[in-house]
């Protein structure tokens, strides 16, 4: 933090208990991917950093994952010797396990920990699928809607084991959201 001045866009900062869905968190990509940790602004959220983490630090060597959470990206160091959490959106780093992550920022249930494929270590596919939906929630709110939908297909595609991705597609496919066409291959059913 204090050497490169990379921080939290303390825009995006909000607590738990006040965070409002018409916030527009997604509206600024810079926010929410790497560009914006390595640009002039040297700001991001829990989308971005922990990722330019993971890359310095897999580049480096370190056994570092991504791993999600409810509305959250985090970091987890895991080798064959040990295995904990990082908090890479503050100053430094903090360690924490899975329980922390149970309660933080938002609890989530035993239901969603499995539906979700919360607090897993990502393959490098789900990180993909990860990124794909994030990109997808930044072309929703630019209203570029057909965008949004093939992002999220191509997610649910690639992360069979998250149910949150189809939800999404399938909320943008209801009338008046004007998807016109998905590809077969990548259609998902509706959650019906």
């Amino acid at each position: 933090y204090e050497d490169f001045k990379i921080r939290y866009n303390p825009e995006r900062m909000s607590n738990p208990d006040t965070i409002n869905p018409a916030d527009h968190f997604f509206a600024d990509s810079r926010d929410i991917f790497l560009h914006g940790l390595i640009g002039d602004r040297r700001m991001g959220t829990c989308s971005s950093m922990p990722v330019l983490y993971a890359t310095v630090g897999r580049r480096l060597g370190y056994p570092l994952k991504l791993v999600t959470t409810k509305a959250h990206l985090f970091l987890r160091w895991e080798d064959e010797k040990e295995r904990f959490d990082l908090e890479a959106t503050g100053r430094g780093m903090n360690r924490h396990d899975d329980e922390h992550f149970k309660r933080w920022p938002f609890p989530v249930s035993e239901e969603e920990i499995r539906t979700e494929g919360y607090l897993k270590s990502l393959t490098a596919v789900e990180e993909l699928a990860v990124f794909l939906s994030l990109r997808a929630n930044c072309m929703k709110e630019a209203g570029q809607i057909q965008e949004a939908a093939n992002c999220y297909a191509q997610a649910a595609r690639l992360a069979p084991g998250s149910r949150s991705y189809g939800l999404l597609l399938a909320d943008l496919q209801q009338p008046g959201a004007h998807v016109q066409h998905l590809p077969q291959q990548v259609r998902v059913p509706s959650a019906n």
